[in-house]
């Protein structure tokens, strides 16, 4: 059994929390690797920052940090699409593929915001035999962080999800109890099979 699972929604909706509760609820039955179309994003920050001798991560947790940092990320991900619109989505495909052929047995995506990253996983999982499934969380009260990403994720939600969750805001224990129930109705099943 080949799993990936791609997680979309707004910034800050529980995608991150969602998968840590996934790979919870898995325990040691699965193998599981995390994925971020934005990663490729950050490297390429890391290797600039580096070189102009700037000593900030783009991993970093620091609020204020992270606050200063995204705009410089977007930008770089606007321009980087502008030149190729696949270009995070197809480098991620590539890495996943290898990891599925390696040892890993769910891939599990916590980044997915844009309709042609989903595309570009639907074809890869298709072409492979991988399945595929797309949970969307939406948290009550959170919203797009910009325009940009407003249109993107309508877009994205114009294609069909396996599962879609409404948790309300700031309501983690929500997030958390709707991975159980993800794992428990699409997971689990699998392995029996």
């Amino acid at each position: 059994m080949k799993v990936v699972l791609a997680v979309s929604g707004y910034a800050q909706s529980g995608k991150d929390t969602f998968a840590d509760a996934v790979e919870r609820s898995i325990g040691d039955k699965f193998s599981c690797s995390r994925f971020k179309f934005a990663e490729s994003l950050r490297k390429a920050m890391s290797l600039a920052l580096d070189y102009l001798g700037i000593k900030v991560s783009p991993w970093t947790e620091v609020k204020e940090k992270k606050d200063k940092l995204r705009p410089v990320l977007v930008s770089l991900g606007e321009y980087a699409r502008s030149e190729h619109e696949s270009v995070f989505a197809e480098f991620l495909a590539k890495e996943i593929d290898y990891a599925l052929n390696a040892d890993c047995e769910i891939a599990i995506i916590t980044d997915m915001r844009y309709a042609n990253e989903n595309l570009i996983t639907e074809k890869l999982c298709r072409e492979k035999g991988y399945e595929y499934h797309r949970v969307h969380i939406t948290r009550t009260e959170n919203g797009p962080a910009n325009e940009a990403e407003e249109r993107s994720v309508a877009k994205l939600l114009q294609s069909p999800v396996s599962a879609s969750y409404v948790a309300g805001n700031g309501d983690i224990s929500a997030v958390k109890m709707v991975a159980t129930d993800y794992v428990r109705t699409f997971i689990l099943p699998l392995a029996r099979k």
